[in-house]
């Protein structure tokens, strides 16, 4: 045990390999794990977040390995360590090139990326291979953290990062499965990304076979994790501590980081201020015990910092949070350099800040040395902070608010520029406006959700100017009518003066019946209370007839307003209570019923309104509908229905789209838009003959086709020199659309900037990322086949004749 370990207890971060004596209650775990690696070479270690997976891995796992647990006591080991990060391919490159050199740099990095691009798992090999051949040396791969990997395929809508993600997967199970040299590879993940996995193909399938859920600890070995680790430093645990851990460990979530990190801080408050000779309840409580006290140790070092200061880490925090597509709330690791982009800070005040979460053995951030300042990874060392420190989760929730906002304002202005929404206005614009004045929104930070923010905020502005040119308008009319308005309002205040004094008499005589009724509406209303409390579980936001009877019935009583009578354009008696002078009793009465029945109706819109907000693209139009169904048939409709003008607009946006233009986004391929448009030009392949009103969607085909993966193919040779055609010998591709319109031209005819392609090559061609101008280079895992689709977004040529289109495919 090294003599600078002065806490056994890591708090929130994972136990090293050096730890391993510290690490209690996993014998049983760790040997399942040897089995199966010694069995399958390729091990996915699935659990929930603050199970333990990483300290399981580190501690547990590797110290074993050394040891010469795994391969007939063999203890030479080379082992690399990694996270997927914000370039899966180029970590895995440089944890390995580290801890083959022990220190590395940029250009080897590079160069050993470049390589395993351009020659896949052999690069790799060949760089391990002499290893295994001078010393026996085994070779075992940790990928911790895996489901950071799904978040880099996703990130920003970007193709390059989806085509990586397939790159790297493809890569490691390929090492998994040689047999030239013994490579055991294993990955943690949180199992609530395990659907996430079946976007890679092989990868489910290789999962299966090895898939290690990391099992709860049992009561006795949590008591071997709390008292173990203080045993071996000498220091007794109270009985009574050690059962108060217990119990409270199954009343919270992340319950392995709690205990840690309140086990951590519970030693460093007796060594320093209890000094009774054992850890105990005292010391227990005055850290805040199980639940509080992270929370509080992470208030503690805000204080520690100024209000600007303040605010720095509030927009760091976030930046180092994101909530996923389902949901989830994780880390996203974040370069150095663009936290001082986003945060607005200078190095001194970042440094400042960034130290105050680290030293003190807060531990609740990481830094990953990369060599260069701007260029190290920010991280926090755990999810459960996000969770469990209530300020960082309600600056989570906040920031994700934020960007939900921003990216329904980007996806707005997409559908403007596609010509199926028109400018923001309504609820829908004020949302948008007050969201952009509150926050104050910077291009940095919008890039990190969508990456129109200028447009997007032009067309808010516009919308604004628009909205704000008719207010004037209607002024301008209110204001010719005022002049008649107000001798109209002067002889109906003249004659509400005289009914009132009428309708107060009336309601005089009635006062012994009044009171009456008063009684009876009270009963009514108890019984209205007790009714709802028998329907807590099944339907109780929607009960409300008790109520209605109770506002039935005092309305129905003609002895509180026999005076306060009116009839409407109908001939209809109808009365006001609000307005009248109703009896004081029955009017409060009468005024809980209709809050009761307005609440109720209320949440039962915001239901349904939410309902709509989240369906599914096949359920929208549906859910649309059942919303503006569902307020239709509410009481109080036009009070609360904040939402109808956004629900119809996208009603009509909805209906007035070709369905079949559903289908083709849905599919979301080339090949989908080029059959839409086939339908629309009646398979001529001329776009001139598209109707005028559905050109629209020949931008939307080219520019959804646009966004999707691109590289570098070759197209052919040009035929004896000539630049107006291909060698029919060479040529890929045939053009189905030309970019300046008409029918396609020669079937050798060179492709040009905006045409539709289809490739007529009978094998499978590579694409390339990269296109040097001599030559392609940094070759893709997904190629192009024949039959496929593709949108030529660059043609270039070199000596000898040779064409290079750059493709969407």
């Amino acid at each position: 045990m090294k003599e600078e370990l002065t806490n056994p207890y890591v708090g929130l971060r994972p136990y090293q390999d050096n730890e391993s004596l510290l690490f209690f209650g996993r014998n049983e775990q760790n040997l399942e794990l040897l089995q199966r690696l010694h069995q399958y070479h390729f091990v996915a270690v699935v659990g929930s977040s603050g199970c333990g997976k990483s300290s399981l891995l580190r501690a547990g796992l590797i110290p074993s390995l050394k040891a010469g647990y795994l391969v007939d006591n063999c203890d030479n080991w080379f082992i690399s360590i990694m996270k997927p990060g914000q370039d899966p391919l180029r970590n895995l490159c440089r944890s390995l090139l580290e801890e083959l050199y022990q220190s590395t740099d940029q250009d080897s990095v590079n160069q050993l990326v470049q390589t395993v691009e351009e020659e896949g798992v052999d690069a790799i090999l060949g760089l391990l291979e002499p290893l295994w051949k001078s010393k026996k040396t085994n070779f075992f791969i940790l990928i911790d953290q895996f489901e950071e990997l799904f978040r880099y395929a996703s990130e920003d809508g970007r193709t390059s990062g989806r085509d990586g993600a397939i790159d790297f997967v493809n890569i490691f199970l390929e090492l998994a499965e040689q047999k030239e040299l013994p490579i055991y590879i294993v990955l943690t993940m949180r199992s609530d990304f395990i659907g996430d996995c079946s976007e890679f193909r092989g990868l489910p399938e290789a999962m299966n076979k090895s898939l290690y859920l990391v099992p709860r600890l049992s009561r006795q070995q949590l008591k071997m994790v709390i008292e173990g680790p203080a045993r071996l430093f000498n220091t007794q645990v109270n009985p009574s501590l050690t059962s108060k851990l217990l119990n409270a460990m199954g009343k919270v979530k992340d319950e392995l980081p709690l205990l840690q990190h309140a086990l951590m801080r519970i030693w460093e408050y007796e060594k320093s201020k209890g000094k009774d000779g054992e850890m105990n309840l005292d010391d227990y409580r005055a850290v805040g015990g199980l639940e509080m006290a992270l929370s509080m140790h992470a208030d503690e070092a805000l204080k520690t910092l100024s209000k600007e200061e303040f605010q720095i880490a509030k927009k760091m925090f976030q930046a180092l949070t994101t909530i996923d597509d389902h949901g989830r709330k994780t880390r996203r690791p974040v370069h150095y350099g663009i936290l001082l982009e986003l945060t607005e800070a200078n190095e001194k005040q970042l440094d400042k800040v960034i130290n105050a979460f680290i030293r003190d053995r807060r531990s609740f951030l990481m830094v990953e040395e990369t060599g260069r300042k701007h260029e190290n990874i920010i991280d926090i060392s755990h999810e459960s902070l996000i969770r469990q420190w209530k300020r960082l989760e309600r600056w989570v929730t906040d920031e994700g608010e934020a960007a939900a906002e921003y990216m329904r304002l980007a996806q707005y202005c997409q559908w403007n520029n596609e010509g199926t929404k028109e400018l923001l206005s309504g609820i829908e614009l004020e949302l948008s406006q007050k969201w952009f004045e509150h926050f104050k929104p910077t291009k940095i930070w919008a890039n990190r959700y969508h990456d129109n923010f200028e447009e997007s905020v032009a067309y808010l502005h516009k919308s604004v100017e628009a909205d704000q040119l008719a207010k004037q308008k209607a002024l301008k009319r209110r204001r010719s009518n005022r002049v008649v308005l107000g001798s109209l309002i002067g002889v109906l205040l003249l004659c509400a003066a005289f009914a009132s004094l009428y309708f107060y008499n009336l309601a005089k005589e009635a006062d012994e019946r009044t009171r009456e009724i008063v009684e009876k509406a009270q009963e009514m209303m108890a019984t209205a209370h007790a009714d709802e409390d028998q329907n807590t579980g099944q339907d109780s936001t929607l009960y409300v007839e008790g109520y209605k009877d109770v506002v039935r019935y005092i309305e129905s009583q003609q002895a509180l307003y026999e005076g306060h009578k009116g009839t409407n354009e109908l001939g209809e008696i109808v009365f006001d209570p609000e307005t009248d002078e109703l009896e004081d009793d029955a009017y409060e009465i009468w005024k809980l019923a209709k809050d009761s029945i307005k609440s109720r109706e209320k949440r039962l819109a915001a239901a349904a309104w939410e309902a709509a907000d989240k369906a599914e693209s096949s359920e929208v139009t549906e859910a649309l509908r059942n919303y503006l169904n569902t307020i239709e048939s509410l009481e109080f409709a036009d009070e609360i229905t904040l939402h109808r003008e956004a629900a119809e607009e996208r009603l009509r946006r909805l209906d007035s789209i070709d369905p079949k233009w559903i289908g083709a986004t849905t599919r979301n391929t080339v090949k989908a838009y080029v059959e839409y448009l086939d339908e629309l030009s009646g398979k001529t392949r001329n776009i001139e003959n598209i109707p005028e009103d559905m050109r629209r969607y020949v931008d939307s085909a080219y520019n959804r086709i646009r966004a999707l993966r691109s590289g570098w193919l070759f197209a052919g040779r040009l035929d004896g020199g000539k630049t107006e055609r291909l060698s029919p010998e060479d040529r890929i591709f045939k053009v189905v659309y030309r970019a300046t319109g008409g029918s396609p031209s020669s079937p050798n005819a060179i492709p040009k900037k905006g045409d539709l392609l289809q490739v007529t090559d009978r094998r499978g061609r590579s694409v390339y990322n990269d296109f040097t101008g001599s030559a392609v280079v940094n070759k893709k895992s997904v190629p192009i086949h024949t039959g496929d689709f593709a949108l030529a977004l660059e043609v270039e040529s070199l000596i000898g004749g040779a064409v290079f289109v750059k493709i969407s495919y």
